[in-house]
């Protein structure tokens, strides 16, 4: 059966959103440098959330993404 993607992903590295979660959150957080994060919608719908979460100190020198899909 197809079903089609109707909304991008969800990447939490580190934590929820400003720890708001039963999710433990990470004391330091780093991404490398050329590390690309994407949650975009593919087929339809809105991009995903993105969420690079520490409690005391997070390093994000690389890119994120999230795109709505539109026909």
């Amino acid at each position: 059966m197809f079903r089609p993607l109707t909304a991008g992903g969800n990447i939490l590295i580190g934590g929820a959103f400003q720890g708001d979660d039963s999710r433990p959150a990470a004391r330091v957080t780093q991404v490398a440098s050329g590390a690309i994060l994407r949650a975009d919608a593919l087929d339809q719908g809105n991009g995903g959330l993105i969420v690079v979460w520490a409690d005391e100190a997070t390093q994000f020198p690389g890119n994120s993404q999230r795109e709505r899909w539109c026909q």
